[in-house]
């Protein structure tokens, strides 16, 4: 979406780079029967807690809670075939991350995208005390 990843020679790092790349690449077989069409979701680091009405105190983590609403999100865009700015191809990847205006990367176009909001953000903007679910 709006970087490159560039993983460490570890396990840990190439996991998920290689995930998405077999997953693009299977997007684009000719001999697929049916063509795939792919989102990859980028979460960022996850942490647990119950309180999602505020925000993370580390900017880089995100709400478990946010995490599996944005998988059902984008799970529920490309069902209703709502594949947003993607320019003809059937791949394509969203960051999802915590939404704090400081946060080294940015939702805006998971949100444009498949709706996504972290909760904390959208009992903000609100002004109640349930988070968008």
């Amino acid at each position: 979406e709006q970087w490159r990843p560039r993983p460490g020679p570890n396990a840990d790092d190439l996991a998920p780079y290689l995930s998405e790349l077999t997953a693009r690449e299977f997007t684009r077989d000719p001999l697929v029967n049916t063509p795939l069409e792919v989102t990859c979701l980028r979460l960022a680091v996850l942490r647990g807690g119950d309180d999602a009405s505020r925000p993370p105190t580390d900017i880089r983590a995100m709400w478990t809670v946010d995490a599996a609403r944005a998988i059902g999100l984008a799970i529920e865009a490309q069902a209703a075939g709502n594949r947003g700015p993607d320019r003809g191809h059937r791949w394509r990847i969203l960051h999802v991350a915590s939404g704090a205006p400081e946060a080294r990367y940015t939702s805006a176009i998971a949100h444009q995208v498949i709706g996504y909001s972290p909760s904390w953000l959208d009992t903000a903007s609100t002004g109640t005390g349930e988070g968008a679910r």
